[in-house]
């Protein structure tokens, strides 16, 4: 509904915005123009909350911030910044 909005406002993406998503699904590359999405893996930060609320609960030490792997889909709807 957003990149409908956009384009019916007349901005050109990505030219006059980006657009990405912090959710990948197969359904944003069939988009128009496809989504550029940022791919957590689900599963391993499933399994990294279920070991930090387990220490939690145990009373144990635990983190409030942690790094996991991630990777960002570059697709149409934004560009790629410059790389030098």
């Amino acid at each position: 509904m957003l990149i409908s909005r956009l384009l019916a406002g007349g901005y050109r993406i990505p030219k006059d915005i980006s657009i990405a998503s912090l959710c990948s699904s197969p359904n944003l590359e069939y988009l128009f123009p496809a989504v550029t999405a940022v791919n957590i893996f689900p599963r391993k930060l499933g399994n990294e909350v279920g070991r930090q609320l387990i220490s939690y609960l145990q009373g144990k030490e635990f983190c409030l911030k942690t790094m996991l792997d991630y990777e960002i889909l570059f697709r149409k709807s934004a560009e790629r910044p410059y790389q030098a």
